[in-house]
């Protein structure tokens, strides 16, 4: 994949998840100022704690990747494996920050916040493996 298409992905989601998380906001109907900054937060830092969970999920798969290779069971351009790390890092964010979001007081319940936040950040988590699965996102490696 050209390094053009890693960079736009990652910038893509790195400045389009604050843009999600001011929108969805008023979805659930938050209006207080500290769970739309979390909202906004989010996103982001799933990107990245998402990275670095890649990171060492493809350090633990090693020995299994190098069995693989040895059967000759990848092609000339397999990413590592390990990208299933962005949805776990996005579900625990996802349930951290919606539940604080939860407590404050607003047009919904706790279990309606609770469960739109999450949903929301786990699409989002889904969406980086997807890429990363696929080539679209740079394999975080020394520079």
């Amino acid at each position: 994949m050209k390094p053009a298409i890693h960079f736009a992905t990652t910038v893509t989601l790195f400045l389009g998840g604050p843009f999600l998380g001011f929108g969805m906001s008023p979805l659930i109907g938050l209006d207080a100022d500290l769970p739309q900054f979390l909202f906004v937060l989010v996103f982001p830092a799933i990107l990245i704690a998402g990275m670095f969970a890649w990171l060492g999920l493809a350090i633990l798969a090693l020995p299994f990747t190098w069995w693989r290779k040895s059967k000759g069971e990848t092609g000339p351009f397999t990413p590592p494996t390990g990208s299933f790390g962005f949805v776990i890092v996005a579900i625990v964010l996802g349930v951290l920050v919606s539940s604080i979001a939860a407590t404050w007081p607003g047009p919904h319940s706790f279990m309606t916040t609770l469960l739109v936040g999450t949903t929301i950040c786990c699409a989002y988590g889904v969406l980086c493996w997807q890429l990363a699965k696929r080539g679209y996102l740079p394999f975080p490696e020394e520079a």
